[in-house]
């Protein structure tokens, strides 16, 4: 029976039933109101109001049915949109922020959730690592001898810490000696976590106060993922002998075995995007916005829109690309053809993808600021300038 015929039915029983009623509820009379006119008969008009809520009940009945229906029918499907990329030069206007936001002998060694960043620059006769608010101001959190053994590497960031290892780079190779715990509210280190006899051999991974790194495992070829727990100060090893490498997100924390295959070790998968299907390696997000490499091309998704955009050749066939940051709409993305490497950002609202001189190893992305190294610190708020059109 389809929504016409269900309507013909239930109106029909309406008319049916409708005269059979022979009572009904009784009110006070009201003398001003009700006070018929000679030779008028009177008229009850509650029959017919009764009559006027069955009708209205029946037409509420069908819509409600042939909404549902319909909501069966067409089910919500997640946009996604598709693009082919255009290479255009650089805006003047975006030149003229990459120049107020280069800071001259600075390394970026990493961004945080607000738009703040952590950088290390050479002052005097000492090794300055500073962060640099959202607003601009900076402060210093350590201090290391210029001409010492060590210096600070990348550092990760979240709402209440800022981990750097301690590098001693006069090794070869250069190995990490400690990881030094600073608190985000007052930038002092309040805990120094011991590496151990075998080196590192990862970046660390900050998540739900504890350090997780790759620990080299002696002789065997493999490592192991060492977990820290920073509340309780204890170190234990969750696997041993097989691990390659340490993949992390905002969402979580896993590492990788020799076939690739991946193994959480906390929060959520870091390869998978909440309210999307399959796994996405090399993803990359500020914890609001995901972009992964896709082919030739790189998707992009937004907690915000609810949508994915793919950006096709951004590289020619051949090429390769690697997604180093994202900040709201923009990517920050490597490319490789031809033996020669390049860095673009590409804005995914048209597929537009300009080329910037080539960053260096580190990019950040939170909210709307994009920060990278080429090779000196460049802080882009994306959202002071437009948007980039071929």
């Amino acid at each position: 029976m389809n929504d016409q015929q269900l309507e013909t039915v239930l109106r029909r029983s309406l008319s049916q039933h409708a005269g059979t009623v022979d009572s009904g509820p009784v009110w006070a009379p009201d003398a001003e109101e009700l006070t018929q006119h000679p030779g008028r008969r009177p008229v009850a008009w509650w029959p017919i109001a009764a009559a006027i809520i069955a009708v209205l009940a029946v037409v509420g009945v069908v819509v409600a049915i042939r909404h549902l229906t319909s909501d069966r029918r067409h089910p919500d499907s997640p946009v996604i949109v598709t693009r082919s990329a255009c290479t255009t030069n650089l805006p003047p206007v975006w030149q003229n922020a990459i120049v107020a936001g280069t800071h001259t002998g600075q390394d970026l060694l990493g961004g945080g959730p607000n738009g703040e960043v952590v950088v290390q620059r050479h002052v005097g006769t000492q090794l300055v690592t500073a962060l640099i608010g959202a607003d601009g101001s900076t402060r210093t959190i350590l201090e290391l001898p210029f001409d010492g053994p060590y210096k600070t590497g990348n550092a990760v960031i979240d709402r209440q810490w800022i981990l750097l290892p301690i590098i001693k780079w006069t090794t070869t190779p250069q190995t990490i000696s400690r990881f030094d715990l600073v608190d985000r509210a007052t930038l002092k280190v309040v805990q120094e976590i011991p590496i151990g006899k075998n080196p590192a051999t990862s970046a660390p991974a900050l998540f739900q106060n504890h350090v997780y790194w790759v620990q080299q495992a002696g002789a065997r070829g493999g490592g192991s993922v060492i977990d820290y727990d920073v509340a309780r100060r204890t170190k234990r090893t969750l696997a041993a002998g097989t691990v390659q490498d340490l993949i992390d997100s905002p969402l979580g924390v896993g590492w990788q075995d020799a076939a690739g295959g991946a193994h959480l070790v906390a929060g959520s998968a870091p390869d998978r995007v909440p309210g999307l299907r399959g796994t996405h390696p090399q993803l990359v997000s500020n914890g609001h916005d995901y972009a992964w490499p896709s082919g030739t091309g790189i998707v992009w998704y937004s907690d915000a829109t609810k949508q994915t955009i793919v950006v096709q050749r951004v590289v020619p066939d051949g090429g390769g690309i690697d997604v180093a940051a994202v900040a709201g709409p923009f990517v920050l993305v490597r490319v490789d053809f031809n033996a020669s490497s390049s860095a673009r950002i590409i804005d995914t609202r048209t597929g537009t993808a300009t080329i910037l001189d080539s960053p260096g190893g580190t990019a950040a992305g939170a909210g709307d600021i994009l920060a990278y190294s080429a090779p000196d610190t460049v802080v882009l708020h994306t959202d002071r300038l437009p948007a980039l059109t071929c």
